[in-house]
């Protein structure tokens, strides 16, 4: 019985050689990356084939779909932009945009795709963004634009980018914080 109950027992360890459990699985196969800011619930089986590809870095699917499957939103009303841009992926980004993806979509967070690629740091996204002229106005629900953002996160170069881009130091959020003193909340 012993030497069953060994053998049972050695049949449910991983590849590995670690005994799993269904804890331990179910978060080993799950996408690391699927816990970006804001996207945490990624629902993935509600998403069209455009989505899942941006999703997953897939370029060459990106290339082809783009041409036959409308941008569409999710649930979340994210488009493909938002995904690849929450992703920093610079290359996917200027492939959805060349094909006239919308810029100043909101997603269910009130996040616009230049917001998301803020949150990622990601300054090649941010700069093509503002190339194809992304409304650096909008607000998010707290009423902060894209610099407060930048601020906030301590982004220099991204925050950078945006004054050089003409948006104003002065715009107040709804908590009458101006971006400059945005990064510092407690005065």
């Amino acid at each position: 019985m012993k030497r069953l109950l060994s053998r049972l027992h050695k049949g449910k360890r991983s590849r590995s050689g670690s005994p799993s459990d269904s804890v331990g699985s179910a978060d080993a196969s799950q996408n690391t990356s699927a816990t970006i800011r804001g996207y945490s619930s990624v629902q993935e089986k509600e998403w069209g084939k455009l989505h899942k590809a941006v999703w997953n870095g897939d370029i060459k699917k990106v290339c082809l779909l783009v041409r036959r499957e409308p941008m569409t939103c999710d649930s979340e009303n994210r488009t493909p932009l938002h995904l690849a841009c929450a992703k920093g992926n610079v290359e996917i980004t200027k492939e959805l945009l060349e094909f006239n993806a919308k810029l100043n979509v909101l997603d269910s967070n009130q996040h616009t795709p230049l917001m998301k690629a803020i949150e990622a740091k990601s300054y090649a996204c941010v700069e093509l963004l503002i190339a194809y002229r992304a409304d650096l106005l909008i607000v998010d629900a707290n009423g902060d634009n894209a610099l407060h953002q930048a601020a906030q996160s301590g982004h220099i170069q991204i925050t950078r980018k945006l004054l050089m881009s003409g948006i104003s130091v002065d715009v107040q959020n709804s908590c009458s914080q101006v971006a400059r003193r945005a990064s510092y909340p407690d005065n």
